[in-house]
C-alpha cells in the first residue's frame, strides 16, 4: 500500500533499532490500508482462475415433416476466452487489498506472507530489505494508520513479474505509485493459493483533487509558516525549505488536552495515545516539496518537524511547529 513515512525521520526508531539490533532501522508509521471492497480479509487470496461462461442452450430446431433431407442442428458458437490481462488484474488487486486488511488489522504473519523482504524495507522508509523477522520485532510498536487505495489500474506483466499504477491515501495524504509484484517461490505457496507478492514501489506524481485549498508553508532554523484556514476538506501544502538543514512537514491531529509537549516527552517510535498521524513530507534544505492531503474533517491540525539536529535534538524541541485551521 502502500506510501509512507520519508526515511529522514530515523530518530524516532532509533531507541527501539540498538535494542533489537536492527542497525539502521528508520522510523515511523506503518501505513495500512484496503484496496479492498469492504470485507477483505487478511489472508492470501485464492489464485485467480477464469471462470468457465454458463452454457447456452441451442435453440431447437423445429421438426419439418417433409420428404426432404432434415436440416442439420446448428452447432453453438465457442465460449469467449477469459481475458488474461484482465485475470492478473483481478489477482494483483486481490493481493493488494489482502495486504491492506493485515497492515490494517496489525498482522504481521499475514503482512510477511504477502510481501517480500524488500517491500517491508521500503515499508520502514529503508533502502535496504528488512527480514521477516524483523518486521515481526518491530511492527507491534508502530502505530497503524489507516490506508484507503483510491484506484488500482493498468495491472500488466513485466520483466520482473507484474505491475500496477495505485493511488492510495494514507492517513489523510493522498499518493501515487507503481507497485511491483514478484512470484514468490514454489515452496512458500499453498495449493490454490496466489503466488503474488508485493515486492516494492516506485513514487510518481500526485494530482491533487479539484478544488483543492493550497497551502503555503514556510520552513527555517527553527519556525514553520503557514496560512491559518483551510476551506474545504482537500489542502495542497507548498512546503518551501528556506533554510540550511532538511526539514519535514509532518502533519498530526491531538486531542483535546494534549499538546506538542506530549509527543516531545514520549518515549518510543509511537505517536502518543491521542495524536493522529495525518500525513508527512520531507523538505530537502533549498528546496520545495508537496503534501496532498484529502478528506480532512473540520478542525485544528498541527504541522511539526521532528528531524533532529546534530546534535540529536528534534526540531520540534527548538520550535519547529505551527498549525492551520480546517473551516
Amino acid at each position: 500500500m502502500p506510501g509512507r513515512p520519508d526515511p529522514k525521520a530515523r530518530a524516532r526508531l532509533a531507541a527501539l533499532a540498538a535494542i533489537l539490533g536492527l542497525g539502521a532501522v528508520p522510523p515511523g508509521v506503518i501505513p495500512t490500508g484496503a484496496a479492498q471492497s469492504v470485507g477483505a480479509e487478511c489472508a492470501v487470496p485464492a489464485e485467480a482462475t477464469p471462470s468457465p461462461p454458463t452454457p447456452v442452450p441451442p435453440t431447437p430446431t423445429p421438426v419439418a415433416y417433409s420428404d426432404a433431407t432434415p436440416a442439420a442442428t446448428p452447432v453453438p458458437p465457442p465460449p469467449p476466452t477469459p481475458d488474461p490481462q484482465a485475470v492478473l488484474a483481478d489477482e494483483l488487486e486481490a493481493v493488494a487489498a489482502a495486504l491492506a486488511a493485515c497492515l490494517t488489522g496489525g498482522e504481521a504473519e499475514g503482512v510477511v506472507a504477502l510481501a517480500t523482504d524488500r517491500y517491508l524495507g521500503q515499508l520502514f522508509g529503508g533502502g535496504e530489505p528488512l527480514p521477516a523477522a524483523a518486521y515481526r520485532a518491530v511492527a507491534p510498536e508502530l502505530d497503524v494508520v489507516p490506508v484507503r487505495i483510491a484506484s488500482f489500474r493498468d495491472a500488466r506483466r513485466s520483466s520482473a513479474g507484474a505491475e500496477a499504477e495505485v493511488v492510495s491515501v494514507v492517513g489523510n495524504q493522498l499518493l501515487r505509485g507503481r507497485w511491483r509484484f514478484v512470484q514468490a517461490p514454489p515452496s512458500e505457496r499453498d495449493p490454490g493459493r496466489t503466488g503474488w507478492r508485493v515486492d516494492a514501489e516506485a513514487p510518481l506524481e500526485v494530482e491533487p483533487p479539484p478544488g483543492a485549498t493550497p497551502l503555503e508553508v514556510t520552513l527555517q532554523e527553527y519556525a514553520i509558516g503557514i496560512e491559518p484556514v483551510v476551506s474545504g476538506t482537500d489542502a495542497v501544502l507548498r512546503g518551501a525549505n528556506l533554510g540550511a538543514e532538511d526539514h519535514e512537514m509532518l502533519v498530526l491531529r491531538f486531542d483535546d488536552g494534549l499538546t506538542t509537549g506530549d509527543l516531545l516527552r514520549a518515549t518510543g517510535p509511537g505517536l502518543p495515545e491521542g495524536i493522529a498521524y495525518v500525513g508527512q513530507a520531507t523538505v530537502p534544505a533549498g528546496d520545495e516539496a508537496e503534501l496532498v492531503l484529502t478528506d480532512l474533517e473540520p478542525g485544528t491540525y498541527t504541522v511539526v518537524c521532528l528531524l533532529p539536529t546534530a546534535q540529536g535534538v528534534p526540531h520540534l524541541a527548538l520550535g519547529m511547529a505551527a498549525s492551520f485551521e480546517v473551516e
